[in-house]
């Protein structure tokens, strides 16, 4: 581990072009890396050559350092790195990976400058890799594969999904609202999106609960923030954010607030106080029209059951009426049987009769 440490270090150190130094470098004041000339813009068909070129000035000397997509760009075959009062990166032969940012870093001790271009690698036209790569196999030898059915059921449920799911997106987004201190500002939203998104709501990057001032309220697809007095504190950026499984949508705005003096202020509370009253004088006369409803309905409920209790009383003495007659027919069958043993007796006394002596 210590080796491949030590080989790590000595690649960064070789990836720094180290410029010559010459002898009345010493006496210049020291200065950070700045580029003169900017590399540019470079287009090439994949595995021709593509090359970059800079000049840097600043003291002492600055060293520099070539990235390609991020990555360090180290001098050997695939890369040449030369300098000739000038900084230069070679590709003799570019590869669909060169694709993309190449960045230059200029370092000294006196700062850090970079400056970034990009490499653009278009693929042959006559370059038949990729389509023999991604062209079936055809085995030879065996059976044609047929899939099971429940695995063409459940590609085709997955698909059906898929196509029943949408991003989720903002039918009415959130706008800007101005308002004087201790007035009420909402911010409203409707949103869609399948499967339906969770809703997030921020003020200046932290998330909105609700409080006695501050209500959040999240019904069918609409949304709402709803400030019942305005503070300074309440000033400031807001964020509705849906997200689901498929995506994110943001819908921002702003609340502007200004404040009152001394006097308004004191106007102003001693009209919601008259308000608030307003309200719970309201509130206690529907209270009391309730009960009194709730009262009468009582009444008319206990006099329905009298009435009730009443009339099951008839029927309970019928039902004793009944039960009387049946218990008469029984009586009945029970002299049959008495008849019945009375014959056998008499059998019996015939055939003592017969016996001699």
């Amino acid at each position: 581990k210590g080796m491949k440490s030590i080989e790590k270090i000595r690649d960064l150190e070789a990836a720094w072009q180290v410029p010559p130094e010459k002898p009345d470098d010493e006496e210049k004041p020291r200065e950070k890396p700045v580029f003169v000339t900017k590399p540019e813009p470079f287009t090439t068909i994949e595995g021709d050559c593509a090359r970059f070129c800079c000049r840097v000035t600043g003291f002492p000397r600055p060293r520099v350092m070539w990235l390609i997509n991020g990555h360090t760009v180290v001098n050997g075959m695939r890369y040449r790195l030369t300098y000739d009062g000038m900084w230069h990166l070679d590709i003799p032969k570019t590869r669909q990976y060169d694709h993309g940012k190449i960045e230059v870093v200029a370092r000294n001790s006196s700062g850090e400058t970079r400056v970034e271009t990009t490499l653009t690698v278009n693929s042959r036209g006559d370059d038949y890799r990729g389509v023999l790569k991604n062209s079936p196999r055809r085995i030879l030898g065996t059976k044609e594969y047929r899939k099971p059915e429940w695995v063409t059921h459940m590609e085709e449920l997955q698909s059906q999904l898929k196509a029943a799911t949408s991003t989720p997106t903002f039918i009415q987004e959130i706008t800007d609202v101005r308002c004087q201190e201790l007035e009420s500002a909402t911010f409203e939203a409707v949103y869609a999106g399948t499967p339906t998104p969770d809703i997030i709501w921020y003020h200046n990057d932290k998330i909105i609960r609700n409080t006695k001032n501050v209500k959040v309220t999240i019904k069918e697809n609409r949304t709402s923030v709803r400030i019942l007095k305005v503070r300074e504190e309440d000033a400031g950026t807001y964020v509705c954010k849906a997200t689901s499984e498929v995506g994110l949508a943001v819908s921002k705005a702003i609340l502007h607030y200004s404040g009152l003096t001394s006097e308004e202020r004191q106007e102003v509370e001693i009209r919601q106080a008259h308000e608030e009253m307003e309200k719970i004088r309201l509130e206690q006369t529907k209270l009391i029209k309730k009960k009194s409803e709730k009262k009468k309905g009582q009444l008319v409920l206990t006099d329905r059951d009298s009435v009730q209790q009443e009339e099951q009383q008839i029927m309970e003495s019928t039902s004793q009426f009944v039960e009387t007659s049946e218990s008469a027919r029984a009586s009945m069958k029970f002299d049959i049987q008495e008849s019945v043993e009375v014959s056998a007796v008499a059998s019996s006394k015939k055939v003592a009769d017969n016996v001699t002596f």
